[in-house]
């Protein structure tokens, strides 16, 4: 059995390190976490691309995520595109506006996971993915 305590701590340890590397492109571009959020969500998944899913994937608030989605709207970062099948949902797109900030946040995000993983063997990964995808069923299973 796991250590609640312990699961926790590691948790809010590597929040607490990757919430820490966003300053410089926070700076840089101007951008909240929010908006560095929901362009890294888009940029690597391409088939949820809706404000519904990042809410729902990010497990966020459905505010953060809109006032997020309109700010990089006014930038000409995204763009809206509504499904052909049901006018109801609404895509999100990434421009070519938005290559810049999109390939830092990328950058950043790859750093952070080599210099998080240092040290951990494929193996070690392996089992880490496989018990982390079942604390998260078993945690989805609580709510």
């Amino acid at each position: 059995m796991f250590d609640p305590k312990e699961i926790l701590h590691s948790a809010f340890a590597i929040k607490k390190a990757y919430d820490s590397i966003w300053n410089s492109v926070m700076e840089k571009y101007s951008l909240t976490r929010a908006e560095i959020d929901v362009l890294a969500f888009l940029k690597c998944n391409p088939n949820h691309d809706t404000s519904r899913d990042i809410v729902e994937y990010k497990m966020t608030a459905k505010s953060h995520v809109s006032k997020a989605v309109e700010n990089l709207m006014s930038r000409g970062y995204i763009i809206r595109i509504q499904d052909e099948d049901d006018k109801r949902v609404i895509h999100l797109k990434l421009t070519e506006e938005s290559d810049s900030a999109v390939a830092e946040i990328k950058s950043i995000q790859a750093d952070f996971a080599e210099k998080i993983s240092d040290g951990i063997t494929p193996e070690e990964r392996a089992a880490f993915h496989s018990i982390a995808k079942k604390l998260c069923i078993n945690a989805e299973k609580m709510l």
